[in-house]
């Protein structure tokens, strides 16, 4: 994990600035790390937390796990109503609540509305697909 430039005193910004400026990318990075743990976390090698194709290489001395943080709020915002426009009309479903509209059933094309809920016209997705 790596600092943002606010969480360094501003005294510091001027000599990371420079580390970058010269390509002094190691350094910049051993400055800028924020490290969560001194010690090797121990994931279990097996199913669900790792396919079995990558055994081989995951948790074993010498090698890195890494775990991907993305903050996808923005895409969800901006996809989620082109689901529902004209274009896609896409039908959604909860997949943890037995299939069942995902509060949008009074809009199914099979109760007069726009939205696709014929699973056969590729328009029809689960919550957790989304």
């Amino acid at each position: 994990m790596l600092g943002r430039p606010q969480d360094f005193p501003p005294a510091e910004i001027a000599e990371l600035v420079r580390s970058a400026r010269q390509h002094q990318l190691k350094e910049l990075l051993e400055r800028s790390r924020i490290r969560i743990s001194g010690e090797r976390r121990d994931v279990s090698r097996e199913l669900p937390f790792v396919p079995p194709f990558y055994k081989w290489s995951a948790n074993v001395p010498g090698s890195t796990y890494f775990i991907p943080v993305n903050e996808l709020t923005a895409l969800y915002i901006n996809i989620l109503p082109s689901c529902f426009s004209a274009d896609f009309n896409y039908f959604i479903v909860d997949e943890r609540r037995g299939f069942r509209p995902a509060g949008i059933g009074r809009h199914a094309r099979s109760r007069g509305g726009e939205l696709y809920d014929n699973p056969g016209d590729g328009r029809f997705m689960t919550i957790g697909f989304l």
